[in-house]
């Protein structure tokens, strides 16, 4: 065989492989444990609470692996969640390298 017959035969080989991959189904990943912070947040959707007398300035708070936005603290503590920061989650500060 010659160096063109490789050649396509290499470039048919990587087609196949990606094709494969992207159609096998993505792994899932359990969490370490239930006050693990994944990076999932829940930016338009706010957490149902019974508090409706709560009130306050929004913040950041989990609930199990899950970061949601509370409009106050009081309605955070009162569905039971884990107050992270005293303002919404897309607030939070990124650390920056050096």
């Amino acid at each position: 065989m010659d160096k063109t017959t490789y050649t396509i035969l290499g470039i048919v080989l990587i087609v196949a492989v990606v094709g494969l991959v992207t159609v096998l189904p993505a792994p899932q990943f359990e969490p370490l444990d239930d006050d693990a912070i994944t990076g999932n947040v829940v930016a338009s959707q706010e957490r149902a609470t019974d508090c409706a007398a709560c009130q306050g300035k929004p913040v950041c708070a989990t609930k199990g692996t899950t970061a949601y936005n509370y409009a106050s603290a009081c309605g955070a503590e009162c569905d039971s969640a884990r107050i992270i920061y005293d303002d919404v989650c897309e607030r939070i500060p990124v650390a920056q390298k050096r």
